[in-house]
């Protein structure tokens, strides 16, 4: 009987460690890449779950277009744009003056001759670097 009782009690004990040594190892899921609009920063195993912002989507960013407080239009030999780096938490490039190398980024939006604007248009939900 009382080797009974001792062997019941170390399984006891044996479950209670292996449960809290099961709980305490295991690791927070979830998105861990910066560059994602689902970053969880207390996630330390990625799952999968990262999503991406890019093009194909349904959202556009107008931009207007000033210097000196004035409107700049679009002409014919001179169309301003727009810089487009996808999933970008920062300018790519830093190093270059004013945004980044041009080279670096996606995609360029170019505007209209007579329109004082760059529209970005379908874009996903995401992050992105405009310059």
């Amino acid at each position: 009987m009382h080797n009974l009782f001792f062997n019941s009690k170390a399984f006891c004990l044996l479950i209670i460690f292996t449960t809290i040594s099961s709980i305490s190892c295991s690791k927070r899921k979830g998105c861990t890449d910066i560059n994602s609009i689902k970053y969880d920063s207390e996630a330390e195993v990625d799952d999968g779950s990262c999503i991406y912002g890019g093009d194909n989507g349904h959202n556009s960013i107008t931009i207007y277009l000033k210097g000196r407080l004035e409107a700049v239009i679009n002409k014919s030999n001179y169309l301003d744009s727009a810089y487009v780096k996808f999933n970008a938490v920062e300018f790519p490039n830093a190093v270059y003056p004013f945004g980044g190398d041009p080279s670096a980024y996606d995609k360029i939006y170019v505007g209209i001759v007579g329109d004082s604007t760059v529209t970005v248009s379908g874009l996903k939900k995401g992050k992105y670097a405009i310059y």
